[in-house]
């Protein structure tokens, strides 16, 4: 059994992600009320909602170096204070330039936080309970957005003017938590401890994170082996062999694990999240209580699918989930159209149940499978590059699809919204279809063996890539029995990654 600490500060780093929760569900909730007191139009309230999105981007990127400057403990500190300092920015604003100020601190604070989650849990927790302990940071994102959901309720009954201020306020509690836990709670790393030389100070975190049964001293040994394989591998993929000159297979890896990532925001679920009251105000919905309370009641479905969610990408397996998941989208989405085209504002429940429909099969498949996927199909060598532009792609199409939800609806109708939303969607099905593998139960070189297979190209990186996992394949397994039988026959192929040589890049023999 874990030792209680490990769940305690696990746990920590995932109320992180109640901030970005909130700020989804908040900012669904303050659209009219800005509207009202600020004079914004829809094209300024698309540019603001989706500006934080867009901010987080620059976060991201950040988080990496002041991580490792700082400190993972003390990287959740920045994100908390910069989370602060943009709450009440945009509350003491009066027009837009301040508002869309505020949302840069925000949206600073919100990427911070976005990259550091993962990272610190993955370092204090266990290796065989990792995974359980990453979706902790997606039941905190939902549980944000119900809070931000039920301050926008409270705060509805107030004044335009008083409302939309107290909603951002409320969202300085969470931060101010984060600091208290971050000074009295919570623990370093010990792995950034061990890349520091901090040596004894790691030796006693291990001692109090490490089961009865583990000797500390040699999980040091192994994390330091561990740094120094991560240090000698990282310098042999650069950028440029990701983004300008990718050799065929890698770039079918990225296809399948950034192009996951995209589809998760493509599919319209921010978007639809963020102008939720204005879409049911469309529906039939009236009254400011009766939408919040809707709104409350869909943040509770998403957080309570949240654990069976992982139950079914383990038993069904990721992409028939996620491809189910897609589907039920796809119908949620045809469903709307056809409500509003038929103009039944008299039964508002059907539109809720489409939309109840919508969300629930996002976060049963795509919401946590997007990651998954990304999490098992990158290799070592090139994973920690891909992972970020698999978050900046996210993000970017985050704000993307926020920046056009109103002028859309207003040209083309709500119906003619929710008839191009099922098309994407539709789109998506047909590319995770094509692109996606089933990662569960896959060995790292069956992963292996099904990008060279539909790249026509089995590349030295691809080989040297999985192998740094730990399952370099035997050259005759590797020729006889995992290599379709038309790439045997290809003449030999060497990848533009790692240079021209296979045994030179310390692989096997490339297939002649």
């Amino acid at each position: 059994s874990l030792p209680w600490r490990v769940y305690i500060v696990a746990g920590c780093a995932a109320l992180n992600s109640v901030n970005l929760g909130f700020a989804v569900g908040i900012n669904a909730a303050v659209g009219p009320e800005l509207e009202v007191d600020l004079e914004l139009d829809h094209a300024h309230l698309e540019i603001f909602i989706a500006s934080q999105a867009g901010f987080s981007i620059l976060g991201a990127l950040a988080a990496s170096p002041i991580s490792d400057r700082l400190g993972r403990r003390r990287a959740f500190a920045v994100a908390a204070i910069t989370f602060e300092a943009g709450i009440f920015s945009m509350v003491s604003s009066s027009n837009f330039t301040m508002l869309l100020f505020g949302s840069l601190l925000l949206g600073l604070g919100i990427g911070f936080g976005l990259a550091a989650d993962p990272i610190y849990i993955s370092e204090i927790a266990p290796a065989r309970c990792r995974g359980r302990l990453v979706t902790w940071s997606e039941t905190g994102i939902n549980l944000g957005i119900v809070t931000g959901f039920a301050a926008g309720y409270l705060f509805s009954r107030f004044p335009p003017a008083v409302a939309w201020r107290g909603m951002f306020l409320s969202g300085n509690v969470m931060p101010l938590m984060m600091l208290v836990l971050v000074k009295w709670v919570m623990l370093e790393s010990p792995r950034w401890l061990i890349m520091k030389d901090r040596l004894k100070e790691a030796e006693g975190i291990l001692q109090l994170l490490s089961p009865a049964d583990v000797d500390p001293s040699s999980t040091l040994a192994e994390i330091q082996g561990d740094i120094q394989q991560t240090l000698e591998e990282s310098g042999r993929f650069r950028w440029r062999d990701l983004i300008c000159c990718p050799s065929k297979g890698v770039r079918a890896i990225l296809l399948a694990g950034i192009g996951t990532a995209c589809c998760q925001q493509l599919c319209g679920i921010d978007a639809i999240q963020f102008f939720m009251l204005f879409l049911m105000r469309e529906a039939g919905i009236k009254t400011k209580s009766a939408q919040f309370q809707f709104m409350v009641a869909l943040g509770f479905a998403k957080l309570i699918i949240i654990p069976a969610a992982g139950k079914i990408l383990d038993n069904v397996g990721r992409r028939k989930t996620i491809l189910v998941s897609v589907a039920g989208m796809m119908m949620a989405c045809l469903g709307l159209s056809l409500y509003f085209v038929l103009g039944n504002k008299g039964l508002p429940e059907v539109a809720l149940a489409m939309l109840l429909l919508y969300v629930c099969s996002f976060s049963v498949g795509v919401g946590p499978g997007a990651w998954l996927v990304a999490s098992e199909i990158f290799p070592t060598l090139m994973r920690s590059k891909a992972m970020s532009l698999a978050t900046m792609s996210n993000r970017a199409m985050s704000a993307f699809m926020a920046s056009m939800v109103l002028s859309l609806a207003t040209k083309l109708t709500w119906s003619g919204y929710f008839f191009v939303l099922a098309l994407v969607n539709l789109a998506i099905f047909a590319f995770e279809h094509r692109y996606l593998p089933e990662t569960k139960g896959k060995t790292l070189e069956e992963l292996a063996s099904h990008f060279a297979r539909i790249s026509g190209e089995l590349d030295p990186f691809m080989l040297k890539g999985f192998a740094a996992q730990g399952q370099q394949p035997q050259e005759q397994r590797l020729q006889e029995q995992q290599q379709p039988q038309a790439l045997k026959e290809l003449p030999n192929k060497i990848g533009r990654s790692l240079g021209t040589d296979a045994d030179a890049c310390g692989t096997t023999h490339a297939p002649r």
